[in-house]
């Protein structure tokens, strides 16, 4: 994670001052929050498909068990 100084360093290393620097450390900062709410949004659509992932097994092993039973009573 790049914290400001960071930035400011690196948009310096790359010959950026004044204003041009300022807008590279704020359009870097917004692409990095992009990235970081990308990714939160990737877990937790991952967490989404887990927990559907688990219902599913969850309901698949009631019915085996209801057939096992079923076939138990014939």
């Amino acid at each position: 994670m790049s914290t400001l100084q960071d930035l400011v360093t690196l948009g310096q290393g790359l010959g950026y001052e004044g204003e041009q620097l300022r807008n590279f450390v704020q359009e870097e900062q917004a692409r990095l929050r992009a990235e970081r709410l990308a990714e939160r949004e990737e877990r937790e659509r991952q967490a989404q498909r887990d927990e559907q992932a688990r219902q599913v097994e969850v309901e698949r092993v009631k019915l085996e068990v209801e057939r096992v039973k079923l076939e138990r009573e014939e």
